[in-house]
């Protein structure tokens, strides 16, 4: 798979485990354009905060409640997907 437009990510709570592995960072960074990400709560206050700290090089578009929509500046360095 060469490129993937738009990746919803929406694993119930096991996004933090997922994420936490670069090889999945790498991935992201280097083949999808936008994410739509939900954050499950941990029980910690900044759980959205370190979400997108782990994301860096993506742009967050929308943030409500605990779902993120973020664009890869590099895969969308124009903001042609807005």
């Amino acid at each position: 798979m060469e490129r993937v437009d738009l990746l919803k990510l929406d694993v119930e709570g096991s996004e933090h485990a997922i994420l936490a592995h670069e090889a999945s960072l790498e991935f992201l960074r280097r083949r999808v354009a936008f994410v739509l990400l939900e954050v499950h709560p941990r029980g910690r206050r900044r759980d959205v905060e370190d979400m997108r700290a782990r994301l860096r090089g993506f742009e967050v578009l929308s943030a409500r409640r605990r779902v993120l929509l973020l664009r890869n500046r590099a895969l969308d360095p124009q903001g042609r997907g807005r």
